[in-house]
This record gives structure tokens, sequence and C-alpha cells, in this order.
């Protein structure tokens, strides 16, 4: 048989107080829970108090009230291993993985930056990192932008490259550069901060022999029928129409959530920084440099693909270059998009690479004169 709740005896002294110091303001509220707990045991009603729950040993309300019904307390699954692999296969560990590495070098990483696009809509970024290099307290400063788009492939990626021949900015776009000074007064002459630089002598868009204008993703096409899988125990033999090479693969569009979601944040951060910037902020002659680095990192291998008059050949490589090839106008300029394509392993390369890059701006930046 049941016990019945105990009613407890409440005492106040002449100060309006009980025995334990409570007011009468308090030991109301707690006889108040004890008489409507005898109300529901006297009508049959189980109890609302905590229980513990004996397989799992956590405490777990006996009962909960959802639209004012009452409805039986449920077993809270535990996480599983199959559980863990997919979120292993989803690619949040991918993109969260490459934060501790950005804060190592030098980067205060922003994980699932928010950004609005030309059209006006909301889009998010995997990561954004920052970091700042000072050239005198007196010149100012030069800063590193990562715009950095992660993808948790389990496919090949391949980029098929061009030989350029002549690795200047008129063929291969600017580097993406805002902030102060925009031109760089010297010896009577005024020039661009990207020739006066002289960008195409030492950065990473000029160093290299090929750059890609197309990519695809080399994945399983999922369909009744196909010849992969198992037989006997041993993996059958694939053909060619068990793959498919496209931008997409499965629900993941490469491009679109790719690609151009870089091209707007670049966009959209050359905006914001060049909204920044007032009169008097001009008129001070200080260096406030920003350099901006699109990136899309792949959790998959990837390969470089030159056409030739014969076979293609592929190679693989760690890191590759990509052109955007934006709209030409009618003043004759089109807004190009660079954009490095990295593995794992090349985004540490091309951390490197952008590292000695800042330094070398840095050095330059001492002789500016706006």
């Amino acid at each position: 048989m049941a016990r019945r709740p105990r009613l407890a005896r409440v005492i106040f002294d002449g100060a309006g107080r009980t025995a334990s110091g409570k007011s009468v303001a308090q030991e109301s509220e707690k006889w108040e829970a004890y008489r409507e707990e005898y109300e529901r045991h006297a009508a049959g009603v189980p109890s609302t108090r905590s229980k513990r729950y004996p397989r799992s040993g956590r405490h777990v309300p006996a009962r909960m009230k959802t639209g004012g019904q009452r409805v039986p307390n449920r077993v809270v699954p535990e996480l599983t291993d199959e559980m863990k692999k997919a979120v292993e296969r989803s690619g949040y560990l991918f993109e969260q993985r490459l934060v501790p590495l950005l804060k190592a070098r030098g980067y205060h990483a922003i994980p699932n930056y928010k950004f609005l696009s030309s059209d006006g809509s909301a889009s998010e970024l995997d990561i954004y990192a920052i970091s700042a290099h000072e050239i005198s307290r007196r010149r100012g400063y030069v800063w590193r932008t990562l715009l950095i788009e992660c993808k948790n492939l389990r496919c090949p990626l391949v980029l098929f490259t061009q030989r350029e021949l002549l690795r200047t900015t008129d063929f291969l776009g600017y580097p993406h550069i805002s902030g102060l000074p925009q031109r760089v007064f010297e010896r009577g002459g005024a020039f661009d901060i990207s020739d006066f630089l002289k960008l195409e002598n030492f950065h990473h868009y000029y160093s290299r022999a090929k750059t890609a204008t197309q990519f695809c993703a080399i994945a399983e096409r999922s369909r009744k029928g196909s010849t992969g899988g198992t037989e006997g125990g041993k993996p059958t033999k694939r053909n060619t129409d068990d793959y498919i090479a496209g931008h997409h693969v499965g629900d993941i569009d490469l491009y679109g959530d790719g690609i151009f979601k870089l091209v707007q944040a670049v966009r959209n951060d050359k905006r914001d920084f060049a909204a920044r910037f007032s009169a008097k902020e001009i008129a001070d002659q200080r260096v406030d440099l920003w350099f901006h680095y699109p990136i899309f990192v792949t959790a998959g291998t990837l390969y470089e693909c030159q056409v030739t008059d014969r076979r293609p050949r592929y190679r693989r490589v760690h890191t590759a270059g990509f052109l955007h090839r934006g709209i030409q106008t009618a003043a004759g300029l089109a807004d190009d998009c660079r954009i490095d394509i990295v593995d794992a392993s090349g985004l540490r390369v091309l951390l490197q690479r952008i590292e000695r890059e800042t330094d070398r701006v840095v050095e330059i930046g001492t002789q500016v004169t706006v």
C-alpha cells in the first residue's frame, strides 16, 4: 500500500518566521505544495515528483505536460556508434577540425559565419578567419581574411587546367584587396596598390603555371541494378555507368553552395570594408589594407586534368587555382574571382604561402606614401 505524503506542521515565532528562519510567504508556498501533493494522492493521481530511471540512472520526470495532456515518460536514446558515423559523414566534424588549425597560426576563426549576398538574401560560410600584421604604430596594419567553405567529399575532385603563358593581372585578374590605400603616389605618378606592390612577382595567384576554370566531382551513381557491390563475399567490378561526373554529389551542389557562395562572400566582404572608411580615416594617411582569400576545402582527393591533343593527363595535387569568370561589362571589365581549391593537407601549404606574401607586403608597406 502506497504511503501518504506527510503533512508538515509549521510553528511560527512572534516575528512571523518559522524555527528554520523562513518567512510566512515562503512557508505558505511550501505548505501549498504539500497540500496539492496530498490531494493528488487522495484522488489516485500519480505523483509529479521526479524519480530515478533505473536503466540510465538519470533523474527524469515521471509525467510530462504537453498541450495540457499528461503523457508517459519516454526512454531517451543513447548516442550509438552508428549515430556517430552519421555525424562524421555530415561534414560537421571536418569543418570544426580546421578551426584549431587556424587559431594555432594566429587567426581569429569564426565558424558558421553569416553574411548577406548581393541580392540581400542571408547565407552562411563555414569558417571566417582574420589576422592582422602591424607595419608600425604610425603606419598601420595589413590584414588577412580567409573565407573558407568546406565539403566533406568522399570522392575525387577533378579540375580542368590550362597552361597560362601570360601570368599577369590583365589575364588572371587582381587579388581581392580592400581598405587603404587604393592608390599610391610616388615619383610624380599615381599607381594602383596592386601595381605598386608588384604582386605579380610574388603572389601565389601568378606563380602557378596552370589555372582551372572548370571542375567536376566523380561520384558513385545511386541506382538500382548497379554492378557495384559484393558477390560471394568478393567486391564486383564496377563499370563506367556506375559513376557520374558533375557539380552535384548527392544533395550537395558544389557550384551553387560552394564556388558561387565564395564569390558572393568575397563581394560582400569587400563591399563592407569599403563602406567603413570615412573621409577622416582617408585623410589620416594610415595603411589599413585588407587581403581577402576565398578557399574551397575538400575532404576528398584532388586532381588536375590537362587536356591536350592526345589523351587527357591526370595528376594528383593538394592545391589548385580556380578562376571564376565574371560577366563582361560594357566598360570592358569582368568581375573575375580567384579561388584556391585545396585538400586538408594542401590547406597548411596554402597558409604558409599566404604568410610569406603578407610578410612581403608589410616590408613594402614601410615605403608607402598615401
